[in-house]
């Protein structure tokens, strides 16, 4: 391995750290857990969230969830099918009634939705070349037993 590999891997490494969000989103679970993470996303009622000393993501179950708090911009789609965009907050509920989101979308229009109505949820950007992600596979299989190549893509 040549010095250009390290310093390229290097350089690599640091910088794909500094694309990181700092962990500030606040999920306070109907129990009182209060636990400072970062929301990834909501899909088929699990809420991904990562933490400053777990490797990965943090599975949670959204109906245990009392209230998010999140300046992170999102996308959040409901049962009847609207989309809204904008940072989390939530409305403090009494007694077992489901937790209420806001989405405020601008200073002057905020939505609030009933955390039941919630189908996914996904975090986005404000700047549109960080909104786009995708991967390039490339590989060949060699048999030696009867010389055949195949190609796949």
């Amino acid at each position: 391995m040549n010095i250009r590999t390290v310093v390229l891997s290097c350089t690599l490494l640091f910088a794909i750290s500094l694309f990181a969000r700092q962990k500030t989103d606040l999920l306070v679970m109907k129990n009182g857990d209060r636990i400072t993470c970062e929301v990834k996303s909501l899909n088929a009622g699990v809420l991904s969230i990562a933490l400053d000393y777990v490797d990965g993501t943090v599975s949670v179950d959204w109906s245990k969830v009392g209230r998010l708090e999140s300046s992170q911009l999102f996308v959040v789609l409901t049962q009847d099918g609207s989309s809204h965009e904008g940072t989390l907050g939530s409305v403090q509920t009494v007694g077992n009634e489901p937790m209420r989101i806001q989405i405020i979308e601008s200073q002057e229009n905020t939505v609030e939705i009933e955390s039941l109505q919630v189908v996914k949820m996904t975090e986005t950007s404000e700047k549109i070349y960080q909104r786009f992600n995708g991967s390039i596979n490339l590989g060949v299989i060699y048999s030696k037993g009867n010389s055949a190549q195949q190609k796949l893509s």
